[in-house]
């Protein structure tokens, strides 16, 4: 037993309801005596056989790696540390005057910060700041113009009335099922006047939807969806998007390994496809059916795949 890791204050122990010095003790005695941590200054009680097992007498908050009574006077936030309650608890001062008894735990972890003072001090800077340009957080306008649009009553029934008077059908496939939009013939930032006129939109899903603003831009007119539906009806495969692999798995797809699965795919002979794509799969953590879409699909290039 380590003199200087263990601190016996007791000289004398309970042995058989007679009190006994401590230096007659055997090592396996259970009797309880007074110990004083090296590391923090607590005193607690426990048996002598367990201070002699352990060869110190480290408080159980020391033992666990805490800060035991080391923890008085450190800052968290706006609490500071004025006395340890017990092991798992302490009574903190707040620089706004409240006293609390909070969990070690919490300090240490960094959920616990103030007496809830900090929450009311920020709840009343955002009521009085106002908002727009004059409330505290104002970032310079990024949801403004188009991405105000879902927030704009007024375009929210223009768009269910566009809807309502198609029946809910896409006017270019004829689709119903599936999320719809309403699209604007004219352009919406620039034709302003038939911005909110009903007969100025028309029913898409969402796949036309996007593939009309991929291939002509924000900046359409009636003639552009004209052309578009006319190129539809006569090939839609044209305007139909490439399939990409899914992104179920834990691992980000890079261009990177993109390039690493084809080289390993055409440096062998491989029996058959699924035999090397579930080999792949499970050794990058993704779908077998995404393995097989990157090493089939030439129309993924370089740019469709971020990097990192």
């Amino acid at each position: 037993m380590s003199k200087e890791c263990t601190i016996i204050r007791s000289t004398e122990a309970m042995v058989n309801k007679a009190m006994v010095p401590v230096s007659s003790l055997t090592k396996g005695s259970h009797a309880i005596v007074e110990c004083e941590c090296p590391l923090c200054g607590d005193v607690f009680k426990m048996k002598y056989c367990e201070v002699v097992n352990r060869g110190h007498s480290k408080c159980p908050s020391c033992r666990r790696g805490g800060l035991g009574n080391r923890i008085i006077g450190k800052v968290f936030g706006r609490l500071t540390v004025k006395e340890r309650i017990d092991g798992s608890r302490v009574r903190v001062d707040c620089i706004c005057g409240t006293v609390e008894i909070v969990e070690t735990g919490q300090l240490l972890a960094g959920k616990k910060n103030s007496c809830g003072c900090l929450a009311r001090d920020h709840m009343s800077k955002v009521g009085k700041s106002g908002g727009g340009s004059k409330h505290w957080n104002w970032q310079g306008g990024r949801a403004a113009g188009r991405k105000r649009r879902s927030a704009d009553k007024e375009h929210r029934a223009w768009a269910k009335a566009v809807m309502e008077r198609d029946n809910y059908t896409c006017r270019n496939c004829n689709r119903r099922d599936g999320a719809k939009a309403a699209h604007h013939l004219s352009s919406y930032e620039k034709d302003l006047s038939q911005r909110y006129n009903v007969d100025n939109g028309v029913t898409l899903c969402y796949r036309c939807h996007q593939s009309f603003h991929a291939h002509y831009g924000n900046a359409c007119s009636p003639e552009d969806y004209a052309e578009f539906s006319r190129k539809y009806q006569e090939d839609p495969e044209q305007f139909r998007f490439k399939s990409k692999p899914s992104m179920e798995g834990r691992r980000k797809l890079t261009w990177d390994r993109v390039r690493k699965l084809r080289e390993w795919y055409a440096s062998q002979t491989w029996k058959n496809d699924s035999a090397f794509c579930r080999m792949a799969a499970a050794h990058y953590d993704m779908n077998a059916e995404s393995i097989r879409v990157i090493i089939r699909n030439e129309a993924w290039v370089e740019h469709d795949i971020p990097r990192k």
